[in-house]
């Protein structure tokens, strides 16, 4: 069992390109809903999202036939970023012919564990910075302003969270770092014990950021044994907090014909998940069950996982701001790129760092183990190291997170 595009033009005007921008639009307004049954939420009907499968954006990247935009081009590689639980929660409106604005679906919030919205903000700016990679390579580069008309002090809202204008300029160099985007995952595997993450490293990491005085890390084994420890407590915590653990179930994928017609959101695949489900064991009602087997094996292949970690990576920013969250993305997807480039592979560690108020404990705890004092704020901390290849995680199609 394993957790885990297309793009039809819209560049004309006649009433043929009309349609075909509401097709767009219903595409992105059909997103998955939602029944409720009892305490928990099954899926009920589901729309299609396009040719190509879930996974045709990693492997048609990049494509200028069939991304004749520059804007567009950069968009597929944006939408690659790593993003707080696969939501990939951007909608973009294009302007003229050199801009966008970006928005936030606002369907897909995290309500209970991420209620300021504050993991939605920094999944913006990792989906910046690989577009402004992607730009690179036509020889643009972007003009980004961060929330263009205000940004909400409490949680989303209509306002676009990113405006965004690319200019062509002769001294813009392809970004080395955009090699690496295909390669990239998140990877949930238990690491190699064997191989031993080096200060060298880590200060490499550090030397590729653009505010390298944000990213950190240690491999040093009394304070990896200690967030090791936290990062332990605070995902036994989340699976034990109904509220929060249910938000996950709903948004989780069971089976490949769940993720056929939902391509956002975690995923459970393999042959053992098809036979339970042909079988009638798998369910969410059997997932969110504390006492099934099914619930108590995915709780200990996850602690397995944290067990290995014997690295970690984080961003920090000076304050808790709402661009100092979308500036901690854009560092984290930085950060995933250059461990990327060394061959070895990150998982993120957010369980600590929600803001639901019963893993505020850990979450201070954590803080002190990492030397920052409010009103700093550690935006994101990761496990690093080596291990197997692990799969992608799905993407939908470009046309269906454009606005007309």
């Amino acid at each position: 069992m394993r957790l885990t595009d297309d793009f039809r033009e819209e560049t004309t005007t006649d009433d043929s390109g009309g349609a075909t921008r509401r097709t767009i639009l219903q595409g992105v307004t059909v997103a998955a809903a939602l029944g409720v049954s009892g305490s928990w939420v099954r899926v009920v009907s589901a729309s299609a999202n396009g040719d190509g499968g879930p996974w045709a954006g990693w492997e048609t990247l990049p494509d200028a036939i069939h991304y004749p935009d520059p804007r567009v081009r950069a968009i597929a590689y944006g939408i690659l970023a790593p993003n707080v639980q696969n939501l990939q929660p951007w909608l973009m409106h294009l302007i003229g012919d050199d801009s966008l604005l970006v928005f936030a679906d606002l369907s897909r919030r995290l309500p209970v564990s991420d209620p300021p919205d504050r993991q939605l903000t920094v999944s913006f700016g990792t989906f910046t910075e690989l577009m402004c990679a992607g730009a690179s390579v036509d020889g643009y580069r972007l003009d980004v302003k961060p929330f263009p008309d205000g940004a909400a002090p409490m949680a989303f809202d209509a306002r676009p969270v990113v405006a965004i204008r690319f200019v062509k300029d002769a001294t813009v160099r392809r970004e080395p770092l955009v090699d690496h985007i295909l390669a990239r995952s998140t990877n949930r595997l238990p690491f190699d014990p064997a191989t031993k993450i080096s200060a060298e490293q880590i200060e490499k990491l550090r030397s590729e950021a653009v505010r390298p005085g944000l990213v950190r890390g240690t491999a040093d084994p009394d304070l990896v044994r200690r967030i090791r420890d936290v990062a332990r407590k605070a995902y036994l915590l989340e699976m034990g907090n109904a509220g929060v653990r249910r938000e996950l179930m709903n948004m989780t994928r069971i089976g490949k014909t769940e993720l056929n017609s939902y391509r956002w959101g975690p995923a459970l695949l393999g042959p053992a998940v098809e036979a339970a489900i042909t079988d009638g064991s798998m369910s969410r009602a059997s997932l969110d069950d504390v006492t099934s087997s099914q619930y108590q094996a995915g709780i200990q292949n996850y602690l397995r996982a944290i067990d290995t970690g014997q690295a970690y990576v984080w961003v920090a920013t000076a304050d808790n701001e709402r661009v100092s969250m979308f500036e901690a993305g854009r560092e984290w997807a930085r950060l995933h790129l250059s461990v990327t480039s060394l061959g070895l592979k990150l998982q993120p560690h957010s369980q600590a760092l929600h803001d639901y108020p019963e893993i505020a404990a850990l979450k201070s705890q954590l803080h002190s183990l990492l030397g920052i004092s409010a009103p700093g704020r550690v935006q994101m901390l990761g496990r690093l190291g080596a291990a197997a290849v692990a799969p992608h995680s799905p993407r939908e199609a470009v046309a269906l997170r454009l606005l007309a």
